[in-house]
């Protein structure tokens, strides 16, 4: 699959394989050889450059950029970019059922969320729509063989595994490690607020400099060896198919440390109970990234679907 600008700044996916276009590696799935450059947030809801607090789905502003398809990994980070699903080919073992599959959802939407606030240990509860976003989640995972669900233990993750719960019959193991990323001085502010109150520290983060610890928080560096930490426990636990519910942050960090994407690069926007699935075997092999698919009516009826972190 390919991407290409459509009118109004949207994208549309374009099949099939382009002439001239190499063989790729067995980690994705069909060639992404054009993403875009949008400019996203990454751990703790907190902008990497300037930019709107959110973006609704179908409103994705793109440039068409060329990709090499020899490095998979750029592929992954170029798809991560454009907020595209990646799906794997069912010929793979590892996705064909031979190896542990991992759901990693992140919560659903919070008032904050809604607001643009930079959340991270704080508690904050699911909002009317989130609430909705992790049902309608769950029943799209209906017929999915659940073995355990494992969540943060921070309120809006925790109800909506609880949502989960309830549909597979499945009680929520919590885990610490799971938590978003402390955000320190950051949290409950907006991100204005934070240049204006912090403007020192606020340019650090913007920088991406991976060890930049925020005052009273953590460092995307911790924040990317913890979330790979908690994700390779649950992998040597021997189950089949696990469901984490978890956070944007710490999502994409374990993404990055997973898929060996440099600390320096921040590529994974998650949206709000959107479902990433790795199929785990000796390596994980990624099957879909960031699918809000069963999201559509919900997003179109209430004009939502926010991405970013937190």
């Amino acid at each position: 699959m390919t991407l290409t600008t459509a009118e109004k700044g949207t994208y549309r996916p374009v099949l099939g394989r382009q002439e001239g276009e190499s063989r790729l590696p067995d980690i994705i799935g069909p060639p992404l050889r054009e993403s875009t450059g949008i400019q996203h947030r990454d751990g703790g809801g907190i902008p990497r450059t300037p930019g709107p607090s959110s973006q609704r789905l179908g409103e994705r502003q793109a440039i068409a950029t060329p990709v090499d398809t020899s490095c998979a990994c750029e592929l992954i980070w170029r798809a991560a970019e454009a907020n595209a699903p990646i799906r794997k080919s069912a010929g793979n073992s590892a996705v064909a059922g031979l190896a542990m599959h991992l759901y990693l959802i992140r919560h659903g939407e919070t008032f904050s969320n809604a607001e643009g606030r930079i959340q991270g240990q704080t508690d904050n509860p699911l909002s009317p729509l989130g609430e909705r976003q992790a049902l309608a989640t769950a029943r799209s995972l209906q017929s999915v063989p659940v073995d355990a669900l494992l969540a943060s233990p921070l309120a809006r993750a925790r109800r909506t595994a609880e949502i989960l719960g309830d549909e597979m019959r499945l009680s929520v193991e919590t885990a610490d490690a799971l938590m978003e990323i402390h955000a320190g001085v950051f949290q409950g502010l907006l991100w204005t607020e934070c240049e204006a109150r912090y403007p020192e520290a606020a340019a650090a983060w913007i920088s991406e400099d991976p060890d930049f610890v925020i005052p009273g928080g953590e460092s995307r560096r911790q924040l990317m060896q913890r979330g790979t930490q908690a994700l390779t426990e649950i992998r040597s636990r021997g189950f089949r198919r696990v469901v984490v519910v978890s956070h944007g942050g710490v999502l994409g960090a374990a993404l990055k440390g997973l898929l060996h994407v440099p600390a320096e690069r921040n590529p994974f926007r998650l949206a709000n109970c959107a479902i990433t699935e790795l199929a785990w075997d000796s390596n994980p092999v990624v099957v879909r990234m960031n699918d809000v698919s069963h999201l559509e009516r919900l997003h179109a009826d209430d004009g939502a679907g926010r991405t970013g972190d937190l």
